[in-house]
This record gives structure tokens, C-alpha cells and sequence, in this order.
């Protein structure tokens, strides 16, 4: 039974923003978010720890060290995979994703619930077992959390995505504080916790674009634990470090001792946070441009630069205003916390320079390195750090925490240097080190004049004027780096893309045309000309929908389609028919925007249509065979694929009538020569080679083979003899006929097209943006459009500029 709907978006040709631009709204925005958030959090940290003491909050980090083992052994990173994916649909992704941390997350889960008892009586402390494993409910945040914000990360919809992921802390603030105040102890701290992990789980849910379920895909899967068993191994490293300090501080000073340690810690990491918030503006950017190295430097270098310019000026104002913030703030109880607080705020400086290093590499798909990193981390843990503080207890915790400073330094230098060649990072960020420092030294200039801290007003006075130096000497020093940040925060959408030279740089020539998808990271994949000479088809992937231009008014309309459509086939009275792999149907959009569709047998993988007088022809690769669909009454008839094929794809209206049907790893051509008989037969030829993509040719009789695994091209008759072969710079994706019997080729891996001369035996190499993954091709007239899927945009370019020099 068809279903029909309507449901589309008009708009006038996108204007497309540049990754510079989005990156920077997202930076701003984060860190909009991020200081509130934070302030929140610093708040809470000042608050809390007076009314609860040492002694509670001591136990709540022996309670939450419990569930970090649980977070710890499960976490393979799978949200950031969700993100850097290229080669899979958003759908499947977080399926297979979200099935992978459910199955993850309920065996940890009772790994928890299992430690919980041993902890309490390692430390002699009934109560840990009760909290432990409460707690123990958030080991589920990363399925129920971190995954739906995924999503509008991945798209740089960075508003949004703070929007909701800030509900939990606030919550959790709004819960905790007066709990505390109320006299709830310790579970002040477990109920704003639970309450945090709740209200913002219920916010995702319904906000998501994308409902999880439990989806098993044994290919992507091993994909995503390919990525993230170097990510699980270094937290295993981590978690061993991490509980190895534990054991150790508890053992020399005890749990109260541990509540220092976790204080000093905490407050430090809000100086760390805000390079984390700066990383996560630029990630989704890096995936998008992860094959060009020249760019990922410059974005090293930026995104270092502006974290040390909050970084640098906290780590000083830790270390001079640790001792008035504790002896005013929290009171004698907690003097002894002076000394680590001190040791933090020394860490700070050499912890943030280089911190998103590992970011960068996982833009490239490399964990390893990672792994690395951590295992001697941990090596260095147990060497230096804990004997440090064996021996010299709080002062040797001290000492440990600059050293290990200094030791992730070098690791940084060292792994920062392989990726990107010779650079100094301490030089890279001298001049924000130097706005924290002149900030420091005036404003103990002004103490050494008389103006001793004594009270909460004096305090904030004081702490102002710290600000006020730090600002000034930042205007002074780091004019251009803000002038660059809030040049692309600012900038405005351009229509015009110039082109590019051969290294994928643009030049100053004329403008090709670029435009965006309505959604960012929707994915375009394949495009399609109708034969009315007047309209391109377009399917995106990871934001479903189908688009057509008006290529005479420059008009875009999109129709939102379950996922995903795949290949776009105009049916010649403008409309379009497009399968939707995998949602186990056809989809027809009228020229008016009317969506009808058509369900076909389950299947995990339907494939390319194309049209054939009154039938749609679609390839189910999932289950082998050939699904003919009447468009009108939509009775459908399958044809079994040969065994010899593996994993069919494309099918095409062959020059003769005949459906052709390619394999992409194995060399046959399938095909259909009775194609509206009742029982249509199938016979198959051989191919000199696994094929990706088709195009029937006329002029010449035969179809052109896009290889799927060497560069070429091979024209090919329907008796399995080879006409003509054309050798390419690179494995061909997409593939399309020009009007003057030129072909041109998308190169997915190599950033470029080519246009082929056939006749004169000539290609013509066009460089396109790197990172960009152009897909598909098609061409109306003198124009050809290239989907670009990993920028979210489709580029018009003139054929008359690409003429051989």
C-alpha cells in the first residue's frame, strides 16, 4: 500500500557560511555556554564543600571514582566516531552506536554494582556501597546523553546543542544546593547528580531529531571499535593512574586528605575546560578538512592560542588568589588544600599549551596515538607521581602534580611535531602567557603597596582589578587574534566559491557557484539532471531529504524523506523516484511536492533506481536481487541476482532498453533484456573489473564502468566486449554523460573530477576543496553540478572553464 505526504522546504539558492565562520560562531557560543555553566559549577564548588566538609565531599569522590571505573572500561568514544563518520549514514551510525553503548553500559553497569561492596570495605565506609551504586545509573549517560548531542555537534549547530546538554547542570544545581543546605550530607551531591542525568536525558530525547533504537550492523560496528578500542584502552590507562593517585593520596593523608586533592583538582580544571570547549567548536570543522595538514596546523595553532588566552591568565590568578579564596571562601578547615591548589595553578600553564593535540588526530581517524599518550602516562604514574606521594605526602601530592605537568608537556611536544613538523608550543602561546603574567605581577604590585585581602569585598575588588590588567594587556598583545576571531564570527555568507588551483587552494578567478544544503552535514550524495533540461535532482544522506533546483530561477526545494534516499531517478514529468535504503521502501516526489511511497520486502540495503518507461527498477544489494516496481500500480515482481555477484549497486537504462546492473566487488554485468516482460530473464556478462558506478552511452552503443577498485574507465557492449578503456588519476564514485559525449568523474578519496575525452584519449584534472568527498555528478547544458558530501554543498561549475591548457 503507498503512502502519500507532503512535506517541504522552499528556499532561494543557499548562501553557503565558511567552516571559519561556523567554527567561530560555535567558539563563541561555547564559550557563552561554557562560562555560564561554569560559573555555576564554581559556584557550587565554593558552596558546597563549606557546608559539607572535607569529610563528605571526600566520600562523594570515593562514590564517583567507583562508577568511573564503569565509565571508564566502556568508553570507546563512540559519540565523537558518530561525528567523524564519513563513509556511513547518520542513521546507521547512531543506531549501531546507541545498540553498541546500551550493551556496553548494562555489563559495566553490574561491574559497578560489583565494586561498590569492595570499596566500602577497602576504606571502611558502609555508606560508599548504597552510594556507589546509585550512582551507578549514570554509567548510562553516554547512550541517553552524549549520543543525541551528537547530532547537532555533528551539524554545527552549536546553539542548540549548548541549549540542551546545559539543562543537566542546572538541574543538578538547582537540586543540590539546597539539599545541601537542608543538611542531606553527601547525597546532596547523589540526588543533584541523578537529577542532572534525568532532566537532560528527557530534554534529548524528545529533541532529537533521530529515535534510538537497537540497530546490529556487524560491519559498522567493527568500524566503530576500530576507532574506539585505542580510545578504551587509554581510559583503562587512565582509570588505572587515576585510582592509582586515589589509593595513594587517601593511604598518606587520608579520605580528608583526598577531599583536598579532589578540591585543588577541580577548581584547576576550570581553566582546562574552556580549551575543551574551544576543541569541541572545531571538531566537526577538522572532519571536514582532516586530509589537508597545512589547514589542520593553522587550526592547531589558533584554537592553542585561544585556549592559552584564558588558560594562561587563570593558571596566574589560581596561584595568586588561591590563598585569600580559601582563607574568605571556605574557611580554615581546608588550609591544608593551599599548597595543591598552588601546584595546580603551576600545572595549569604547561597543561593547557597543545591540550586539543589528540583532537586533531582522531579528525584523521588515528586513536592510536592516544594509546600511546596513556600508557606512558600511566607508566609515569606509578614511577614518579605515586612514590612522591608516598614519601612526602601533601607536599609530595604537590610535587606530583607539577611533574606530571612537565612529563605531559613533553609527550605533547613530541606527538604534536609528528603530525605537524617542527613547532615549539610554549612559543606558540608567549603572548597569552604574558598577558596572565603582567597581569599577576601589577596586581601584586598593588598588594605589595599596602591593599591586603580581608574580606568578600575586598576579594571581588581585588579579583576585578585582576581582570582589568589582564584585559588591557591582552588588547595590547593579542590584538590580531581577536580581530581574526571576531572577523569570522562576523563574516557574511557569500554565493560565490572561486576556483581552485592544483593543490585545492582557491585563486582569484571567477566564482563557481556554491550552495549549501539547508541543513549542515546533511551529506549530499548523488545528483540527477531531469531530461526536461531544466532541473537537478539531489538526495542528501544524513539529513534525508530530496532536493530539486529550478536551474532557471536558482530555486531550491527539499523534501524531507525517512532515511536515506540514495540515488535520485527523474521519472521525465517532473518528479522523481529515489530509493530509501533503509527504510525498505520507494519514494516518488511529484512536481509538486507530493511524496508517495512505496514499501518493498525488508531489506538492510536498498540500492540505485532507475527508470524504464512505466516500471523503477531498484537494486536490494542486502538480498540479491532486482525489485521491478509499476509506477502507477506499483505491483512489484523480483529478480533474482547471479551468485557470482556480492554486493550489486548501480542499475541503468542501457542504450538498447536492457537493464544493466553492477557489482562493486565482484567483474560481472548483470542484465535484463525482457525488462517489461511478466517474467523478465536475467543473463550476466563478464567485466574486466568490479564496477561503482554506470552511464549508458548512445552515441557508442555500450556503457561506461566506473571501477570500483583501480582507476579506470571501461566502456563496455551489451556482449561483454570492451569498446574502449580510459585510465584515471584515481578511483572513480560519481559518473556522468556531458551533452558534448565528454564524461566526468567524481574522485571521493582524491578531492577532484575529471573530465574524460574519450575520443581524443585526454582527461582533464579538476582539484576540488580537501575534505570535501565529492560524490555524485550531473550536467545540464553547460553546466555541471558536483555534490560535495563531507561540506554539505553542491558546486555549479561553468564546463566552458574547464578547457584544456
Amino acid at each position: 500500500m503507498a503512502r502519500r505526504t507532503k512535506s517541504s522546504i522552499e528556499t532561494s539558492e543557499p548562501a553557503p557560511r565558511s567552516l571559519a565562520n561556523l567554527t567561530g560562531r560555535g567558539a563563541v557560543v561555547n564559550l557563552v555556554f561554557g562560562g555560564v555553566v561554569d560559573a555555576l559549577a564554581a559556584i557550587q564548588g565554593i558552596l558546597v564543600p563549606r557546608l559539607l566538609g572535607p569529610g563528605n565531599v571526600g566520600l562523594f569522590a570515593l562514590a564517583s571514582g567507583g562508577v568511573a571505573i564503569g565509565l571508564s572500561l566502556k568508553a570507546v568514544d563512540l559519540p565523537k566516531k558518530v561525528v567523524q563518520e564519513r563513509d556511513v549514514d547518520l542513521h546507521t551510525a547512531y543506531g549501531v552506536a546507541f545498540t553498541m553503548e546500551i550493551m556496553l553500559a548494562g555489563f559495566f553497569t553490574l561491574v559497578v554494582l560489583g565494586i561498590a561492596p569492595i570499596i566500602a570495605h577497602l576504606y571502611d565506609k558502609p555508606e560508599l556501597w548504597l552510594l556507589t551504586s546509585v550512582l551507578a545509573a549514570t554509567v548510562f549517560s553516554t547512550a541517553f546523553l552524549e549520543l543525541p548531542a551528537a547530532i547537532p555537534y555533528r551539524e554545527m549547530k552549536f546553539f542548540r546543542r549548548n541549549v540542551l546538554t546545559a539543562v543537566g547542570p542546572v538541574v543538578s544545581f538547582a537540586v543540590t544546593i539546597p539539599a545541601a543546605y537542608l543538611g542531606a550530607g553527601v547525597w546532596s551531591l547523589v540526588a543533584g547528580t541523578l537529577a542532572g542525568f534525568a532532566a537532560s536525558a528527557l530534554v534529548l530525547l524528545f529533541a532529537s531529531p533521530i529515535r534510538p533504537k537497537l540497530t546490529w550492523d556487524g560491519v559498522v560496528m567493527r568500524r566503530f571499535l576500530s576507532f574506539g578500542w585505542p580510545v578504551w584502552v587509554s581510559g583503562l590507562c587512565g582509570l588505572l593512574g587515576g585510582w592509582g593517585s586515589v589509593f595513594a593520596v587517601s593511604a598518606a593523608v587520608g579520605v580528608a586528605g583526598l577531599g583536598f586533592f579532589d578540591l585543588a583538582q577541580n577548581w584547576a580544571m576550570r581553566a582546562l575546560q574552556i580549551n575543551g570547549v574551544l576543541s569541541d567548536a572545531v571538531f566537526p570543522a577538522l572532519c571536514s578538512m582532516q586530509s589537508s595538514v597545512a589547514r589542520l596546523r593553522r587550526a592547531f595553532i589558533a584554537i592553542t592560542r585561544l585556549g592559552m588566552l584564558w588558560a594562561g591568565p587563570v593558571g596566574f590568578a589560581l596561584l595568586l588568589f588561591s590563598k585569600p579564596a580559601i582563607d574568605i571562601l571556605l574557611g580554615p578547615s581546608w588550609q591544608p588544600a593551599l599548597i595543591l591548589m598552588q601546584a595546580e595553578a603551576a600545572g595549569i600553564i604547561f597543561n593547557s599549551v597543545g591540550q586539543s593535540w589528540n583532537l586533531f588526530y582522531a579528525a584523521r581517524g588515528q586513536t592510536k596515538p592516544w594509546l600511546v599518550n596513556s600508557v606512558l602516562g600511566l607508566v609515569w604514574t606509578f614511577v614518579v607521581v605515586v612514590p612522591l606521594v608516598l614519601l612526602f605526602g601533601t607536599n609530595g601530592a604537590a610535587m606530583s602534580i607539577v611533574v606530571l605537568a612537565l612529563g605531559s608537556y613533553a609527550l605533547r611536544q613530541y606527538f604534536v611535531r609528528k603530525i605537524f613538523g617542527p613547532m615549539f608550543l610554549l612559543g606558540l602561546a608567549w603572548r597569552e602567557l604574558l598577558v596572565g603574567g603582567i597581569a599577576a605581577g601589577a596586581t601584586s604590585l598593588v598588594r605589595l603597596a599596602g591593599w591586603e585581602v580581608r574580606s568578600l569585598g575586598g576579594f571581588v575588588a581585588q579579583g576585578l582589578l585582576y581582570l582589568v590588567f589582564a584585559a588591557a594587556a591582552t588588547l595590547v598583545l593579542c590584538r590580531s587574534l581577536l580581530t581574526d576571531l571576531f572577523s569570522a564570527v562576523r563574516a557574511r555568507p557569500s554565493v560565490a566559491v572561486a576556483t581552485a588551483d592544483a593543490q585545492g587552494a582557491p585563486d582569484d578567478g571567477p566564482a563557481w557557484r556554491r550552495m549549501v544544503t539547508p541543513r549542515a552535514m546533511a551529506f549530499p550524495l548523488l545528483a540527477a539532471a531531469d531530461p526536461d533540461g531544466t532541473t537537478l535532482w539531489v538526495t542528501t544522506r544524513d539529513w534525508p531529504a530530496l532536493g530539486r533546483l529550478d536551474v532557471v530561477t536558482g530555486q531550491w526545494r527539499w523534501t524531507e524523506l525517512p532515511p536515506f534516499p540514495h540515488a535520485p531517478s527523474p521519472d521525465g514529468f517532473g518528479g522523481c523516484w529515489t530509493a530509501l535504503t533503509r527504510s525498505s521502501a520507494l519514494a516518488h516526489v511529484s512536481a509538486s511536492g507530493d511524496v508517495q511511497t512505496v514499501p518493498l520486502t525488508r531489506s538492510r540495503e536498498l540500492l540505485v533506481t532507475a527508470v524504464a518507461g512505466e516500471h523503477v527498477w531498484v537494486v536490494d544489494a542486502h538480498r540479491k536481487v532486482l525489485v521491478r516496481v509499476h509506477a502507477t500500480s506499483h505491483d512489484a515482481i523480483e529478480v533474482a541476482l547471479p551468485d557470482s555477484f556480492i554486493r550489486a549497486d548501480f542499475v541503468v537504462l542501457g542504450p538498447s532498453d536492457e537493464i544493466w546492473v553492477a557489482d562493486t566487488q565482484s567483474a560481472h554485468i548483470a542484465l535484463v533484456t525482457d525488462a517489461t516482460s511478466p517474467s523478465p530473464q536475467l543473463r550476466v556478462i563478464d567485466a574486466p573489473h568490479p564496477t561503482r558506478a554506470i552511464v549508458a552511452d548512445p552515441d557508442r552503443g555500450g556503457v561506461w564502468l566506473g571501477a570500483s577498485t583501480k582507476s579506470q574507465l571501461s566502456l563496455l557492449d551489451s556482449t561483454g566486449t570492451v569498446l574502449a578503456t580510459v585510465e584515471l588519476p584515481a578511483v572513480p564514485f560519481g559518473l556522468c554523460r556531458l551533452h558534448d559525449g565528454r564524461l566526468a568523474t567524481a574522485f571521493k578519496d582524491g578531492d577532484s573530477l575529471c573530465i574524460v575525452d574519450a575520443e581524443r584519449g585526454t582527461t582533464l584534472a579538476v582539484p576540488l576543496p580537501a575534505g570535501s568527498m565529492p560524490m555524485g555528478c550531473a550536467a545540464i547544458g553547460q553546466r555541471l553540478f558536483v555534490t560535495l558530501g563531507a561540506a554539505s554543498e553542491i558546486v555549479e561549475i561553468p564546463l566552458a572553464a574547464l578547457v584544456e591548457t
